[in-house]
Order: structure tokens, then C-alpha cells, then sequence
């Protein structure tokens, strides 16, 4: 990766010269300013990709152990299962505490009469 920074550079550098030599040389100092820039993100970008690269290199081998393995396969559907099953659980809970009755429904309503007695 720092072979391939250090070619990109040269390479720019070669081609800014090419150019230079038909410029005027007060446009010099921009030029040189702008390399400045080119060589700050590149190496920005550099140092991002081998961190996306280090990262890579220390989790793909959990990735391929993990998700071929029939086991663990077994494992998260069951997981997942349980975690439906605990979340449609607690849903039906807060509804019997506010008091809804799951079991009735608007068939058995009548729109004559109130569902809650008056006091």
C-alpha cells in the first residue's frame, strides 16, 4: 500500500511538471499548494483502506466459521424464535393491563348500548 502512495505521488509530481514548464511560474506557489492537498488525501485515504483491510483480515474467518456452520444456523433460528415469541408476549401483556379485551370483537359490540357501565 505504500509503494502504490509513493508511485501516485511521483506520478503527480511528474505530470505537474510537465505542466509547469508551460505555465508561468507565479502560478507556481498554487500548484504546489494543490500537491499539498493531493498528498493529505491520499494518505488519509490510504490509512482508511488498510484499516478496512486489517478489520477485514481479523473477522472474515468468525464470519466463515460462524455461517456455514450448520449448528450455528440451528442456534439463530431458535434465537430468533424466542425473540418473536418474548415480544408478541409482552405486546399482549400491556394490552390486558390497559385493559382490552383480546377476546372481543366488533361483531360483539353493540353501538346501542356502552361497553363500560356508567356510574
Amino acid at each position: 500500500m505504500s509503494l502504490l502512495i509513493i508511485l501516485i505521488i511521483r506520478n503527480i509530481h511528474h505530470a505537474r511538471k510537465r505542466i509547469v514548464n508551460r505555465i508561468v511560474i507565479h502560478q507556481y506557489a498554487c500548484t504546489k499548494k494543490c500537491d499539498l492537498q493531493l498528498n493529505k488525501i491520499l494518505l488519509l485515504q490510504a490509512i482508511t483502506i488498510e484499516r478496512h483491510l486489517s478489520f477485514l483480515n481479523r473477522s472474515i474467518s468468525f464470519y466463515v466459521y460462524t455461517l456455514v456452520g450448520s449448528q450455528f444456523r440451528l442456534e439463530i433460528r431458535q434465537f430468533i424464535n424466542k425473540l418473536s415469541t418474548c415480544t408478541c408476549h409482552r405486546r399482549r401483556l400491556k394490552k390486558r393491563r390497559i385493559g382490552i379485551d383480546g377476546r372481543l370483537t366488533t361483531a360483539d359490540v353493540d353501538p346501542q348500548r356502552p361497553t363500560v357501565p356508567y356510574k
